[in-house]
């Protein structure tokens, strides 16, 4: 892919289903690991990501979801592991 602009890499994604799909994997292991590990700030952001993905899956409720979660609501304390 080229260094071209934000539109052109959405529609490569969009363009081709096993990127989305790639990129929901890559994702789901990432907020795993945000939340094991206390990362709370990337959390929110790959929250936001998933967000967008989606939107280009067409999914709207789904990204609404993910944004509540990222900018109002939080995830609930594990409490198997007392993690915050």
């Amino acid at each position: 892919m080229d260094s071209g602009t934000q539109g052109d890499a959405l529609g490569w994604w969009v363009a081709d289903p096993s990127g989305l799909k790639s990129a929901e994997t890559a994702l789901a292991d990432g907020l795993k690991i945000a939340r094991d590990c206390g990362f709370g700030l990337f959390h929110i952001d790959l929250l936001l990501e998933r967000a967008r993905l989606h939107l280009l899956s067409g999914e709207p409720q789904a990204a609404l979801d993910d944004l509540r979660t990222a900018l109002n609501g939080g995830v609930p304390a594990n409490e198997q592991t007392g993690q915050p």
